[in-house]
């Protein structure tokens, strides 16, 4: 289980904020390539699976919702290609 309450006893909004950017860095520059490679074709789209094992989507408090709408905050006007 997430526990966003510690994490942020650990870091701020704005560092992972920039985790976010730099994982979507990652993304384009190193992961998407060797998919491509592997592939044999162009792979530029991913997806992102959240595991609800001991929970339900009802039960995301707004903390891990915040968190959640961060990331798709930092991706969407930096990454348009992959956002969606």
């Amino acid at each position: 289980m997430m526990k966003v309450p510690k994490i942020f006893e650990h870091t701020t909004e704005e560092r992972m904020v920039k985790h976010f950017i730099q994982s979507f860095e990652l993304l384009l520059k190193l992961r998407f390539p060797a998919c491509s490679e592997l592939a044999g074709k162009k792979v530029e789209q991913g997806l992102t699976i959240f595991d609800f094992t001991h929970g339900s989507v009802t039960t995301v408090n707004k903390q891990v919702y915040k968190m959640i709408k961060m990331a798709a905050n930092a991706a969407a006007p930096n990454y348009p290609e992959i956002s969606g």
